[in-house]
């Protein structure tokens, strides 16, 4: 290899196995099985981490100042470490001294997972360089004999032409009800500055409890 770190610009990895999609693997295909593109089932009961990295191109200088905003969108199943051109720019469940071994503090359930957690990492604008750029990933398993992974990135640039309020968009001052459910994605508007976007999952409707929900049936 060329001495580069693997999560930077420059490192040979023409070895590493490629694909297009979402990273991870199912003991039994299931909630993942549509968002996983490249399958690394050989990490089922051997390794709780894996490393991914995808190359993108800035154009030229004018391309790059005129970015404005840049998140981060993340599936993951349980959690990972985000570099950009080598440096970290943001991460979820991650050990405090992560290594090659690392496995996630914590899971990140199956039905959190298949929505995506949005990150702002516009801060981190002055690491990105006209040409070659990466974004690799340090995608982390909560135990090797887990029964699904999954790492799905997904980053999104916004130009200081798109960044800003909607024509369309609505404000709210008061409670907001929910007639079905669905994802919400918020941000808050302070001291003339957004926060990080933020999105949760809400259901209308009973919740199920043990006096409503009854096991009549067991499949395996």
């Amino acid at each position: 290899d060329s001495g580069n770190e693997w999560n930077t610009v420059g490192y040979d990895d023409s070895s590493w196995v490629s694909g297009v999609g979402g990273v991870g693997y199912e003991t039994i295909p299931a909630d993942y099985d549509a968002l996983i593109g490249l399958s690394v089932f050989e990490m089922f009961g051997a390794s709780e981490s894996l490393f991914l990295r995808k190359s993108f191109e800035i154009a030229d200088q004018e391309a790059l100042e005129g970015l404005a905003s840049l998140i981060l969108k993340m599936r993951y199943d349980d959690g990972f470490i985000a570099f950009l051109n080598g440096v970290q720019v943001a991460a979820a469940n991650e050990p405090a001294a992560p290594s090659w071994l690392s496995g996630a503090t914590q899971s990140h359930s199956d039905l959190l997972a298949l929505n995506s957690v949005s990150f702002d990492i516009t801060a981190s604008l002055d690491q990105l360089r006209v040409g070659e750029n990466v974004l690799a990933i340090h995608g982390l398993n909560r135990g090797a004999n887990s029964s699904d992974f999954l790492i799905s990135p997904l980053l999104v640039a916004g130009s200081s032409v798109s960044v800003g309020i909607s024509p369309s968009a609505l404000r709210y001052t008061a409670e907001l009800s929910l007639e079905s459910t669905g994802v919400i994605r918020a941000r808050v508007l302070g001291g003339g500055e957004w926060s990080a976007l933020t999105e949760a999952l809400f259901v209308v409707g009973k919740p199920a409890t043990a006096e409503n929900l009854v096991i009549s049936e067991i499949m395996y």
